[in-house]
């Protein structure tokens, strides 16, 4: 006969991902306990108990008997709905460098060569184009298992600060659309056809010494004429410094699902203060970005965290939008007397949530939006509910595309 363990109970849970949201749940369906990342609950009642983990809007759940004085628990890997590639599929945003001259366009050598070899691998990038020096872009299309849409190039376009087409997605590999841009650090636009809905854009920021990935999944758009086109919505975007052979893809899905929580608005972050400072010295700009906005829907902020996240971000990326927005606020919940400098917002910030805290009038004051400024212009054209800020596309005058300063 099953006999119940005599005495209290500890449980120790380790979520895969510090992200992922940890309850308990007993016998009788009240929550006992919960954590970000894992927890630990002391003193419980032998029996049966509900583990359940989250990340995003993904749930997995496990029923489980305690009756031991100590009950260890690993969380599964939660599949998150991505545009990351499988890891087995994963192309390298950094391929092999030749020499060259700046403007010149680099194969991949080798793998030109023999694609057959290279297949094996995955899909990687072709070509790749110029646009200045001190950073990159790399762009990638899941289409994988589904049949390439004949327009799909054409229907995108990368522009520079200056308001140019960088045709940064001419002549790329089709069987997975990539893309790599050698480019100066700023502002760039991706602009998207969505057949009769228009052309929608999402604003990208490089950093001088890191390589901004940029996945898109597809999905189908338009009303009369449907047509499969990147979705800027769910966009993923990572960073990882430039010269890297290879991503750090585990790294990368942890920044997917802080991008996930952020997206439903839920403060997913390690409760454990170790784990929590830990997680401040981000070497993903873009993970740190998300993480601080995530920081800011707990209630009370920590304020002393926020400033070590900002501040390590400042180091890392000192010329991002997001981070220079970000910093801004530290300043403000700390009530500093010298806070950074103002910015003059000619281009608007990746994040909407980056947006949204220009509405405060702390920040009004020390954030000018210059009329006429693109930044100006899309107030009243953002288009969805994002994570990233989005608008629906029009032509700038000449006289509108400034020069960042």
């Amino acid at each position: 006969m099953f006999k119940l363990f005599d005495g209290k109970v500890r449980l120790e849970v380790k979520a895969a991902s510090p992200f992922d949201e940890v309850f308990l749940i007993d016998g009788g369906y009240n929550r006992v306990a919960k954590g970000v990342g894992g927890l630990v609950a002391d003193d419980l009642e032998p029996g049966l108990y509900k583990l359940k983990f989250k990340a995003g809007n993904n749930v997995v759940e496990m029923s489980k008997v305690f009756n031991q004085e100590l009950v260890k628990v690993e969380g599964p890997p939660i599949e998150l709905a991505s545009p990351l590639p499988p890891e087995d599929l994963a192309p390298s945003p950094t391929p092999a460098r030749t020499p060259t001259g700046r403007g010149r366009r680099i194969t991949r050598g080798a793998a030109e060569k023999a694609p057959e070899a290279s297949a094996s691998r995955g899909p990687t990038p072709r070509k790749r184009k110029w646009s200045g020096t001190g950073s990159e872009l790399f762009f990638y299309v899941g289409i994988q298992g589904s049949e390439v849409p004949a327009d799909l190039v054409d229907a995108m376009s990368l522009i520079n600060e200056a308001g140019e087409d960088i045709k940064g997605f001419a002549d790329v590999n089709l069987q997975s659309l990539t893309a790599i841009i050698t480019c100066a650090p700023g502002f760039y636009r991706l602009r998207v056809q969505l057949a009769d809905l228009g052309a929608i854009e999402m604003p990208i920021w490089t950093e001088k010494g890191f390589e901004t990935c940029v996945f898109l999944p597809l999905r189908e758009f338009g009303v009369h004429t449907r047509k499969v086109r990147p979705d800027l919505a769910n966009a993923g975007v990572t960073m990882c410094r430039l010269g890297a052979d290879k991503p750090d893809w585990k790294v990368a899905r942890i920044t997917e699902q802080a991008r996930a929580n952020l997206s439903v608005g839920r403060a997913a972050l390690p409760h454990d203060q170790t784990e929590r400072l830990l997680m401040a010295k981000w070497e993903d700009p873009m993970q740190g970005v998300l993480g601080a906005h995530l920081l800011l829907l707990e209630n009370p902020v920590d304020v002393n965290l926020f400033s070590i996240v900002t501040a390590n971000l400042q180091r890392l990326a000192p010329g991002h939008l997001d981070v220079r927005i970000l910093s801004l606020w530290s300043d403000k919940l700390q009530k500093k007397n010298d806070p950074h400098p103002a910015i003059d917002l000619i281009y608007p910030p990746m994040l909407a949530a980056s947006w949204r805290l220009l509405e405060d009038p702390w920040m009004r004051e020390r954030v000018r939006i210059p009329p006429g400024s693109l930044a100006a212009l899309i107030a009243t054209s953002l288009w969805s509910q994002s994570v990233w800020l989005l608008w629906t596309s029009f032509e700038l005058e000449p006289s509108q595309n400034e020069t960042r300063t």
